[in-house]
């Protein structure tokens, strides 16, 4: 079950355009009559690379998340995800931000889903190609 919240200049139709856009690549195609129980899913080895073009054609900025999960939720491993994300979240803000001055937003952080997954997400917002932000 997925649900989606869209903010901005948008009318009803494009909203919905935009929601089937992120829900068919994962194979969604329809709506449910009845929601399921609430969960989480481990994801399946190797990598999915989401795209989604912007709304308007004059914004320059785009941004790259990249959502690592490594480990079953426990209260050692969000400990440890915590602790990763605090050493590497310096490392990675001074090397992309500050050095290679790649984005203005750049932030690597831990996350959590109780009883779920533990992991670390990389954002950086910026002008440049979303391709060589990933590449970087």
């Amino acid at each position: 079950h997925v649900e989606c919240l869209l903010q901005g200049n948008l009318v009803s139709e494009e909203a919905r355009g935009l929601v089937r856009s992120f829900l068919e690549p994962l194979g969604i195609a329809e709506a449910l009559e009845e929601l399921p129980a609430s969960g989480t899913a481990a994801l399946p080895e190797g990598w999915t690379l989401l795209e989604r073009e912007g709304t308007n054609p004059e914004e320059r900025n785009g941004a790259v998340v990249v959502m690592l999960q490594a480990a079953e939720y426990s209260l050692e491993m969000k400990c440890l995800a915590e602790l990763a994300g605090q050493v590497l979240g310096q490392r990675f803000f001074d090397e992309l931000r500050t050095k290679q001055q790649l984005g203005y937003i750049v932030n690597a952080s831990a996350f959590a889903e109780t009883h779920a997954f533990v992991g670390l997400r990389l954002t950086v917002q910026s002008e440049r190609d979303p391709d060589e932000v990933l590449s970087r």
